[in-house]
């Protein structure tokens, strides 16, 4: 399977989706050349630092022109995979790997180590490829 990944950890705006924004107007250049020139679906990851994943989807669209979906979404951290002119595959589970308990998505003092000390904890997809 063949697939161009990126990601980002976008500024801390308070939960607005400014800065994720901004991230993927410069990401999605390299990205389109990437996808076109190895005939490879897109996928795009990160903690966005805002739980509006639809307005991430959105940049995405509108500065590639391809189409994605949100396959996983769990507060601030977002997966996006493109669906047109290439087919990423059909998503078959999702979700947060929670491995410990601990308070999520918090500014000051909350890194937990099975998290690799992020402030939540790491999502998944299982993508079947078309």
């Amino acid at each position: 399977v063949k697939l161009c990944v990126f990601g980002t950890h976008s500024a801390w705006q308070y939960g607005k989706s400014g800065a994720a924004i901004d991230a993927v107007k410069v990401a999605t250049p390299l990205l389109k050349e990437c996808s076109d020139k190895h005939d490879a679906p897109a996928i795009f990851t990160g903690d966005f630092n805002t739980v509006d994943s639809e307005s991430v989807r959105g940049a995405l669209k509108d500065n590639t022109g391809y189409d994605w979906v949100t396959v996983a979404a769990g507060g601030f951290a977002q997966v996006h995979a493109m669906t047109s002119p290439r087919q990423t595959g059909t998503v078959t589970q999702q979700g947060a790997v929670q491995g410990a308990n601990g308070r999520a998505g918090c500014e000051e003092k909350c890194q937990n180590e099975f998290w690799a000390w992020s402030d939540h904890p790491p999502i998944y997809a299982d993508i079947v490829p078309p």
